[in-house]
């Protein structure tokens, strides 16, 4: 099986992605979504019609931790999130966090100055998944990154 992986952020290089797809403010639906639009048309480019997208989200203030029923063991292991703290330098801890599986509970990430948050998506188009992202983030976050994957042919949509 070859699987095709893109983000917003490779698409344009590190430097033009972050400018394009960061902010700090909460955002409309159809701004976050006008925000992906030139990322959709030129991962169209790479052919692939269904998708899986991993959101990161930046988390206003210093985010909040997910309910601690989350933690519990009611649920599997594989169904909890990802906890990462990081008092050091948080480039190179976000940059370790954003390279990591996002697991089915989804995975936090709190340090000094950010604080992140990621979740996995349904498969879809291109577009399908960035409202999927735009309209599925944590309270009081913007969607900052989505990596794409090609969906196995087999996966439904």
């Amino acid at each position: 099986m070859h699987i095709k992986r893109v983000s917003c952020l490779l698409l344009f290089g590190m430097a033009g992605g972050l400018a394009a797809c960061s902010g700090n403010a909460v955002e409309t639906t159809d701004e976050c979504v006008a925000r992906f639009a030139t990322h959709v048309e030129n991962a169209k480019n790479l052919g692939g019609e269904t998708w899986v997208g991993n959101y990161t989200y930046e988390l206003e203030g210093n985010g909040e931790m997910p309910d601690p029923a989350e933690f519990g063991e009611a649920k599997p292991a594989a169904e909890r999130p990802r906890i990462t703290i990081s008092s050091g330098n948080s480039d190179k801890a976000v940059e370790a966090f954003n390279k990591g599986e996002v697991p089915a509970g989804g995975a936090y990430f709190f340090s000094e100055d950010v604080s992140l948050a990621q979740t996995a998506g349904p498969a879809g188009t291109l577009e399908e998944t960035v409202y999927s992202g735009c309209t599925g983030g944590p309270n009081n976050s913007k969607l900052i990154r989505i990596d794409w994957v090609e969906a196995p042919k087999d996966m439904n949509t």
